[in-house]
């Protein structure tokens, strides 16, 4: 078996990675209705993930990002934060909430260049009878 080549390859130009806008609300996921599947090497389908700038006050990023997550009806959704220091390895942050409870969840100390989320497990029905919507702010 090969080593791996370092750096590895960094991540293709894409419509699910985005840079965060500081000070606004930034969507992850829209009206989710189905669990989706987690693999350390990839964003999982559907998800969006941001670029996180450094402050220009002291040119690093955020120690804490926040997380809004809203449901429509009663999805039974458990949403896992995700994050990477290059865009192409992605590694599990912390699940946000358990299933059934929704508002606002901090991830604290885990600096990273790129964060996303994904429902990790989903009891609703999906479709136009329920849904979940994750947002962050940093």
């Amino acid at each position: 078996m090969a080593l791996p080549t370092y750096p590895p390859a960094t991540p293709a130009p894409s419509p699910t990675f985005l840079t965060l806008d500081r000070g606004c609300q930034n969507y992850i996921l829209v009206n989710q209705g189905a669990s989706q599947s987690f693999s350390n090497a990839a964003l999982p389908a559907g998800s969006t993930a941001f670029a996180i700038p450094p402050a220009v006050a002291n040119e690093q990023g955020p120690p804490t990002y926040t997380f809004q997550l809203d449901a429509f009806g009663t999805p039974g959704a458990v949403i896992t934060a995700i994050g990477s220091l290059d865009g192409v390895n992605w590694y599990t942050l912390g699940a946000l909430q358990s299933s059934g409870t929704y508002g606002l969840f901090s991830v604290v100390d885990k600096k990273v260049r790129f964060i996303s989320a994904y429902a990790s497990t989903y009891g609703g029905s999906g479709g136009t009878t329920d849904s979940i919507t994750v947002s962050i702010y940093a």
